[in-house]
């Protein structure tokens, strides 16, 4: 797979992810109205680690889109096709910094204990 190839098909992957965690989200939200007891159930379960793990997933899908999308407007911005494959090198290494730092943030107990 190309360079090309794999940054428009993962820019469409992580925009149908963001697209499903914001219709769960809305559905999620939208408990409140069935009563308190339904509400306070949901919350138990968004405690679970699988949906921490969940929420994880969505957070980095969601720094990867914004990236890719940045580095498709300033494609289109500034007629930079010819640096494409250099544009997405770039991103790629912000995003591996970005997840790095991200994760010690997130789990400050794996780099301090």
């Amino acid at each position: 797979m190309r360079l090309g190839m794999f940054s428009f098909l993962s820019h469409r992957i992580t925009g149908i992810i963001l697209l499903f965690a914001g219709f769960l989200i809305l559905l999620g939200l939208s408990v409140i109205m069935l009563g308190k007891n339904t509400f306070e159930d949901m919350l138990l379960m968004l405690r679970s680690p699988l949906y921490r793990v969940l929420a994880h997933i969505v957070i980095i899908a969601l720094y990867w889109h914004v990236l890719n999308g940045i580095k498709i407007l300033i494609i289109d911005l500034f007629r930079a096709g010819r640096i494409h494959k250099v544009l997405t090198l770039i991103i790629i290494v912000i995003f591996i910094l970005g997840v790095i730092f991200y994760f010690i943030y997130a789990f400050p107990g794996l780099v301090h204990p």
